[in-house]
């Protein structure tokens, strides 16, 4: 996946949902310094780069992204179980939902709030034939 769309997608993800999380930060792996034949060692970082977050549920997790979707670890000796940790979910909710109830709640009733203000606006714009 391209760098630049991991970067884009981990942004969204942050400023859309920062305050379903007691914490949730972008970071970046330690590079790597391998030795080459010579015993010299080079710089060379990795492109992979994943959200910190501490869920509702107080679970410190990190979230990446790749053209497999989206998935998760467990910082916390992977309370999760391995069939979340191990499985890649279609969108960023659907993997949150899956794994803090906090955010799921929180999902729902914020798009049920959404959904309540665009019938309220639609009913008050409403001119009906009679």
């Amino acid at each position: 996946m391209d760098p630049c769309l991991v970067t884009e997608e981990l942004t969204t993800a942050k400023r859309e949902y920062e305050s379903f999380f007691k914490s949730l930060v972008p970071a970046a792996p330690t590079p790597v310094i391998p030795l080459d034949f010579y015993g010299i060692t080079r710089r060379r970082s990795t492109n992979l780069q994943f959200l910190k977050g501490v869920t509702l549920e107080n679970l410190n997790v990190m979230i990446y992204v790749s053209t497999a979707g989206w998935s998760i670890m467990s910082q916390d000796d992977n309370p999760l179980g391995s069939e979340v940790t191990n499985a890649s979910y279609e969108t960023f909710e659907a993997l949150m939902m899956r794994v803090s109830p906090g955010f799921a709640k929180m999902f729902n009733d914020t798009l049920s709030n959404k959904l309540q203000g665009l019938l309220n606006a639609e009913s008050l714009g409403y001119k009906g034939d009679c």
